[in-house]
């Protein structure tokens, strides 16, 4: 992860390390926030440039990569591949299949199909890391050390932790199906907008995801 020195690698090694132990122990809530701004905020924070490092170290021309990225980091639920060319302002050939192919193997997009009518392939960001540096980093380097600390309980943080919940969810299909007893049956995962709330101006109008099968279908409450 491009760690400078035998502190820095002790940090984020203690801080990954116990990771899960920090995020089943409500106690240790404040040490979370501490080890993140160490990692991100902090001055020489050793994870501060990882951005620009992931992208170099995976392709020769990262720039196209990221900025196929940086545009599904504008929309949670995601673009289709024709909604994409025309962001980024190229004709849909090859080589967008090529970038859309080789982010996917990397694990920084996902693709699912959409619940509209065109029932169209939609492609979104789910890297963890990706989105949060795009959220919470870009733009604010060197601002305040304690950036974390200071922006935990805003409402901007509450809207992330929701949205990322969601992306957890999308992520865990498996996990979710054996937990609700349909492992074994045929389903699909899709997001999907409360758009009746949205036109009527509901404040918590989000993102939310469902697993459907030709029988039932289950929503999140």
């Amino acid at each position: 992860m491009g760690f400078g020195n035998t502190r820095n690698l002790r940090i984020g090694f203690e801080a990954f390390h116990s990771l899960q132990d920090l995020l089943t122990n409500a106690d240790n809530q404040e040490r979370q926030v501490v080890f993140i701004d160490e990692l991100f905020f902090s001055q020489g924070a050793p994870l501060s440039g990882e951005y620009d490092r992931l992208f170099s170290s995976l392709f020769k021309k990262p720039e196209t990569y990221r900025h196929i990225i940086e545009i599904l980091a504008g929309k949670k639920a995601g673009y289709s591949r024709t909604e994409i060319c025309a962001l980024l302002g190229k004709k849909c050939g090859g080589d967008i299949s090529r970038y859309l192919r080789d982010l996917k193997n990397c694990f920084f997009i996902s693709s699912y199909y959409s619940m509209d009518k065109k029932r169209d392939i939609k492609y979104r960001l789910c890297d963890f890391y990706t989105l949060f540096y795009l959220k919470f980093i870009k733009g604010k380097e060197g601002l305040d050390p304690r950036f974390w600390s200071h922006t935990i309980n805003t409402l901007a943080t509450q809207v992330w932790n929701g949205l990322t919940f969601e992306l957890i969810c999308l992520t865990h299909v498996e996990q979710i199906k054996r937990g609700l007893g349909i492992s074994g049956v045929l389903c699909n995962a899709f997001s999907w907008w409360d758009r009746d709330a949205q036109d009527a101006g509901a404040q918590n109008t989000n993102l939310k995801s469902q697993i459907s099968n030709h029988k039932k279908v289950r929503k999140p409450k």
